[in-house]
């Protein structure tokens, strides 16, 4: 989007700004001091006390975060002390159990946090929940007092989370678990350490008007599939599963990949439009490309009912595809009701239309092709951050720069055609047309660039904070 003339707004916002980087590191120390005063303890050492005071920290950070989040959303916190092992991978290695419980029950004493639901841990069932918190009224008018924003405001430090994370099943639960770093792991994690260094050069916003916020909010709040939109949450990390390294590895993390579809095309990178492309039937393509195959023009979900049902088809099919054994009764999320079918003829006319592959199905192959989704996206990030320009993954789709879309492309194809040989289409989604600078006639178009701004102030207040922070941080690399 071009870059549009500051006004007498953008100058106060910038002074506030001067103070933003200072104001919550003040207010952290301000509020470690009122729990130091209604505790009844000693002084701590000055090794524990830095501990303490990250604690106060981190709790407080994760609040302010929670409070600028599309909807509102609740903070979490694990208060098993073994969680806080040195030996835990996926624990920030600056918590100390002893200190985060100082910290949290001497905000809950202040009335600074509220309780929603304590944590749990079910031992038959083999299943708990964190302790859930949220912010009070009284903390809430305080975080408004700081001005600026949380994602903005205070730097994020890369080094205190894993970013490699392995999951599997114990004891029939679903967990996160250690594992041994190798050549393997040093090598996806080094490679997260490059994309996310340079996803923090950018700055990734959704432009929509002040008034569409509380919509978005609303509708998140009814999808139980979607998390609030939390602008700090910029950067990737890993998931594998099965217990190997070779099985899942997707990436999550991005907020981006968390806005509804009908959101996504109002995604601004540094204040620019984006525009998104896709693979299209990526996980087809590549079961054909297993066999040394190719599946062909035909589209992989048209083709079974001559081009009707073909998101009910597309379901059906990767139902099929991460299944390990056959499905004899309809899988959950597969509603059949009012069609002409059965889930059986559904099934076998997949079969029949994908005969080659049909050794595939049910074999839990869903977790191999994410493997190689993840290895295809890895591919292509590493190639647009060596070109400066980064690209935001969701699944095997990417958002970028409407000015980078070609060259979006051409690293599609290039990450395809040196792992198999071979190329897949590629889709185009919908993108928002800016407002150019000038009419046709040449006139100008000031007064409704400087309306929208009004309109829009939310997305451009943050851009602004942005293009401070980056003027800041670049002015103190030359110096």
């Amino acid at each position: 989007m071009l870059l549009k003339s500051r006004n007498s707004q953008e100058l106060t916002l910038l002074i506030t700004l001067l103070y933003c980087w200072m104001m919550f590191e003040s207010f952290v120390d301000e509020i470690a001091l009122e729990i130091e005063e209604i505790e009844e303890r000693h002084s701590r050492a000055e090794s524990v006390q830095q501990r303490f005071r990250y604690a106060v920290r981190t709790i407080l950070l994760d609040c302010w975060k929670a409070s600028k989040s599309i909807p509102v959303r609740v903070c979490q916190i694990n208060r098993r002390s073994n969680f806080y092992s040195n030996t835990n991978r996926y624990a920030d290695p600056n918590l100390a159990y002893r200190q985060v419980t100082q910290a949290f029950e001497g905000l809950l004493n202040l009335g600074l946090i509220f309780i929603e639901r304590q944590g749990f841990y079910d031992r038959q069932a083999f299943s708990g929940g964190l302790t859930q918190y949220i912010p009070t009224k009284k903390l809430l008018e305080r975080l408004t007092a700081l001005e600026g924003h949380p994602a903005l405001s205070v730097e994020t430090n890369l080094s205190t989370s894993e970013m490699v994370l392995l999951r599997d099943r114990v004891s029939g639960r679903r967990m996160i678990i250690d594992y041994e770093d190798d050549e393997v792991t040093t090598g996806y994690r080094d490679n997260l350490i490059v994309i996310n260094s340079e996803y923090a050069k950018h700055w990734l916003d959704l432009r929509i008007p002040d008034k569409e916020v509380p919509v978005l909010a609303k509708l998140h709040k009814r999808d139980e599939d979607k998390q609030p939109i939390d602008f700090s949450k910029r950067y990737l990390y890993r998931v594998f599963t099965r217990g190997s390294f070779k099985k899942g590895g997707r990436f999550y993390g991005g907020w981006w990949q968390n806005v509804k579809k009908q959101y996504r095309p109002y995604i601004t990178i540094d204040e620019d439009f984006t525009t998104e492309r896709d693979y299209s039937q990526l996980h087809p393509h590549l079961m054909y490309f297993s066999i040394n195959k190719k599946m062909g023009k035909e589209d992989a979900y048209g083709r079974v009912f001559d081009g009707e049902h073909r998101d009910l088809v597309k379901v059906a099919f990767n139902a099929m595809t991460t299944a390990e054994t056959t499905l004899i009764s309809c899988p959950t999320g597969l509603n059949l009701t009012g069609y002409d079918f059965t889930w059986r003829e559904l099934r076998q006319r997949i079969i029949n239309a994908h005969k080659p592959i049909e050794h595939l199905f049910f074999k839990g192959e869903g977790v191999n092709l994410q493997y190689e989704d993840s290895q295809i996206v890895e591919d292509i990030l590493l190639q647009s951050c060596a070109e400066k320009a980064p690209v935001y993954p969701i699944h095997d789709s990417f958002i970028v720069k409407k000015s980078s879309s070609d060259a979006l492309e051409e690293m599609m194809r290039r990450a395809i055609h040196d792992r198999y040989g071979e190329d897949i289409p590629i889709d185009q989604k919908l993108t928002v047309e800016e407002t150019p600078l000038y009419k046709e006639d040449g006139t100008s178009n000031i007064e409704q660039l400087v309306m929208e701004d009004r309109q829009y102030s939310q997305w451009f207040d943050r851009n602004t904070m942005w293009l401070f922070n980056k003027g800041k941080s670049e002015s103190s690399r030359t110096r």
